[in-house]
């Protein structure tokens, strides 16, 4: 263990001399020599004289090679002086002329005991610090470390000295600064700083470094945390060109953060769209040189210029962009929209008419117009959107900062080329971004926007009109395999019809047949059928029906409800189950099937309203009249997976309730009866919730096998239900033997009759039809009596 030694009221300094006139020989290692001691002595005798501070001690500790070399101390009593003072007047004493040339004071170094000077040591820079402090280095860790800031140095390193040997540095302990701090963990410590005018510069380049090396894992978090640091840049409101350019060439590198963590963070935080209309804030205020900023990088491309109405009497204002290989790389404007050149992939186009009305309402001359183009809809993130239906092409915005043009006579011309082109996507929709749609979530809108016309140059040019200014695209269909849609439709329309006669017949075999109508059973399943019946019904009628909108939300809805009430009278058939064969004892429930009712049909009948209130759009479905996925996992998914778990439950503890049952006569009646029950209610269980985990795995890029495997299992759940219910059930089958049998006696009757009639007119009506006595009425009945069993055997 090394210890500091202080020599109290007393100084030691240790100095290095070089005596270019003096012959190193070995003996100069040795202290004890005689010759190390003469020259020792010879050396001490010159310094002292050579010195004039009084009552100093010189002496020579080492002699070293190089010339020779030796090393010094110098010791003094402290007295009212300070160690500083001491060594800075040792320093001017040997700044004079050395004596005779021995002394090479140009080689002269000065050393302290009491502290390190500054050293850069592994480099890491290291002091001044006393004799026996333990020192930080100057460089801390990086920002990429996780303890960046903390604060956290590179290395530590301990000033050491025995008091009498120059104090020297010791070996560096390096600090651990963790792991690398993922771009998240970045960009929540640069959201923590206050944003200044004078730091706006540095944060923005500091965001802009992450997202450019890092942006791949970047989640929702980092997104949010990146929303609000642009926001906090952009209310500096800094006119800086510098900071505007750092803050597009960042939002142009979002567009490499994935499709999926974008659209959790719109729908968790809206941080896409708050960044979008960030980056319109920032242009708004930025330094126009020659009434002109412009910046274009690979995925977003930016304008901002002042214009006057005098510059726009004749003409309105263009602006296009130009792609090339999948990359922006030039915008420019034109002022009649004849000059627009048709390489153009983008272009929006304000008459002057509108400008004209612009300036006569806000009393202005002169005013600045925004353009941003951005390459994909990567940052427009929405569930509205599937394989079929898509953006395609560029995107394309044009504001007046502080101004909405809502509602104009004449229309705002957006034309777009289609960055994918085939046979199959001719149907062009012009849309907007919406950012209060969905909850305020965002999303496509066409209101206010129709496709004009389209290919009139041959480029497939598409052509849109909008009567506001905002963000801009065009939506289009694609339809890569036609096979597909096809078999489904046909699947579907078979298995509905087929569904819904079977339906049909079960409902009229339930509601005809009395001693099945008294069942409770039945009576639930009733109501499951008449549910599934509405349902298929209305699915069937009225699911492609998008073309008014009222008339597709009304039909989204009413599917919705029945889709429901199925599910729901399915748990309630569970509730009854779980009443017949695990409790069995004290089962009566008062008004139980009153109660059933209010909750299968009632808590749908809150639901669908809920649902509607909170957004009629998620009904606005264009492809189809029913929930946009993002509400069907709450609306839908979330209460038919309740509902299976449910069953689920139930259908094990009536498992483990059956097979606990005794082998008495009576016990194996009632074990058989159960298990005939549970048969029927876990068979049509396991049909609608199989369909249902089938058709979660159907959405999206499913196989066809499971998309074809999903149609057939939900449209032809009517046909088992009648199967298992109806052609299974001997009390159905006996109801419906007896009706066709006493049909058939009926027949037969009539048939006697008329035969009988034509008889006795024919022989002069000398037999009279009919009989009188009991004899004759008692052998008659037995005789039909005979006949209709002998129907009956027949027809079995």
């Amino acid at each position: 263990m090394r210890a500091v030694l202080v020599v109290a009221d007393a100084f030691a300094v240790p100095i290095e001399l070089t005596f270019q006139n003096l012959q190193f020989t070995s003996a100069l290692n040795n202290p004890s020599s005689e010759e190390f001691k003469n020259t020792s002595t010879t050396i001490e005798k010159l310094l002292t004289e050579s010195i004039s501070i009084s009552d100093i001690f010189v002496q020579v500790r080492r002699l070293r090679s190089g010339s020779v070399i030796a090393d010094i101390n110098i010791y003094k009593l402290s007295g009212d002086q300070t160690y500083n003072n001491f060594s800075n007047s040792l320093s001017e004493e040997f700044s004079k002329e050395g004596d005779e040339g021995i002394i090479d004071f140009d080689n002269l170094v000065i050393f302290s005991t009491e502290s390190c000077n500054v050293e850069i040591i592994d480099g890491l820079t290291f002091g001044p610090a006393a004799s026996g402090q333990n020192t930080p280095s100057e460089e801390v860790c990086p920002e990429s470390k996780i303890n960046y800031g903390r604060p956290m140095p590179l290395g530590l390193c301990t000033c050491f000295s025995d008091g009498l040997s120059a104090a020297v540095w010791q070996d560096v302990m390096l600090q651990d600064c963790g792991r690398d701090a993922t771009s998240d963990e970045l960009l929540e410590r640069l959201n923590m700083i206050t944003v200044t005018e004078e730091n706006v510069e540095e944060v923005i380049t500091a965001v802009n470094n992450i997202t450019a090396t890092g942006s791949d894992s970047i989640t929702p978090d980092g997104l949010e945390a990146t929303a609000a640091i642009i926001e906090s840049v952009t209310s500096v409101n800094s006119t800086s060109a510098k900071v505007t350019s750092t803050l597009v060439d960042t939002i142009s590198s979002l567009f490499e953060v994935d499709d999926m963590v974008l659209l959790e963070s719109q729908k968790e935080t809206q941080a896409p769209s708050r960044i979008i209309e960030s980056l319109e804030d920032q242009l708004a205020v930025v330094d126009l040189e020659k009434d002109k900023y412009e910046f274009v990088t690979s995925s977003v491309a930016v304008q901002a210029q002042n214009v006057t109405t005098n510059e726009l009497d004749h003409t309105g204002i263009g602006i296009a962009s130009y792609q090339s290989a999948d990359v922006i790389v030039n915008v420019t404007g034109f002022s009649e929209k004849e000059d627009l050149d048709n390489s153009a992939s983008v272009s929006i186009y304000i008459p002057p008419t509108i400008t004209k009305m612009f300036a006569a309402s806000n009393g202005t001359t002169a005013f600045r117009v925004v353009t941003v183009v951005y390459n994909e809809s990567s940052l427009f993130p929405t569930n509205q959107l599937n394989n079929a239906t898509r953006t395609n092409g560029q995107i394309i915005s044009l504001s007046i900062p502080g101004v909405k043009l809502n509602n104009l006579s004449d229309p705002i011309v957006t034309t777009f080329i289609p960055a994918e082109i085939s046979k199959n996507n001719d149907e062009t929709t012009c849309v907007f971004w919406d950012f209060e749609l969905d909850d305020g979530n965002g999303g496509w809108s066409s209101a206010g926007c129709y496709l004009a016309n389209g290919s009139l140059d041959g480029s497939d040019r598409q052509i849109c009109h909008c009567d506001h200014l905002t963000n801009f695209a065009i939506l289009m269909n694609f339809y890569p395999d036609q096979e597909e849609p096809k078999i489904a439709r046909y699947i579907t329309n078979i298995g509905l019809g087929v569904s819904i006669v079977c339906l049909l017949a079960t409902i009229v075999s339930f509601a005809v047949n009395r001693k099945v109508r008294k069942s409770k059973p039945q009576q639930i399943l009733c109501n499951v059928c008449v549910s599934l019946l509405c349902l298929y019904l209305f699915f069937l009628v009225g699911i492609d029906r998008t073309k008014k909108e009222s008339t597709c939300t009304a039909i989204a809805g009413l599917i919705h409800y029945f889709l429901l009430t199925a599910m729901f009278w399915m748990s309630v058939q569970a509730i009854n189950l779980y009443y017949m064969i695990v409790k069995v004892y004290n089962t009566h429930v008062s008004r139980f099937f009153l109660k059933a009712c209010l909750f299968a049909w009632g808590i749908p009948a809150l639901i669908v309203p809920i649902t509607i209130g909170i957004d009629v759009d998620n009904y606005a479905n264009k492809n189809y009249c029913f929930l946009v996925v993002t509400r069907m996992y709450y609306s839908v998914a979330l209460p038919i997976a309740i509902i299976l778990l449910f069953n689920t439950v139930v259908f094990i503890m009536v498992l483990r309730s059956i097979s606990k049952l005794g082998k008495i006569t009576a016990q194996a009646h009632r074990q058989k009866k159960s298990r005939h029950l549970l048969q029927n209610a876990a068979c049509i269980s396991v049909i609608m919730g199989l369909t249902w985990v089938i058709g979660f795995f159907a959405i999206g890029s499913a196989s066809k096998v499971i998309q074809i495997l999903f149609c057939i299992l939900n449209c032809f759940q009517g046909f088992a239900i009648f199967i298992m219910y109806c052609l299974r059930n001997k009390d159905v089958r006996s109801f419906w033997i007896e009706e066709v049998r006493k049909r058939f006696i009926g027949v037969s009757s009539t048939l006697r009759e008329t035969k009988s009639s034509s008889l006795s007119s024919s022989v002069g009506n000398t037999i009279s039809f009919g009989l009188n006595s009991p004899k004759e009425k008692q052998i008659t009945h037995l005789s039909l009596k005979r006949d209709s069993s002998n129907n009956q055997e027949s027809f079995a």
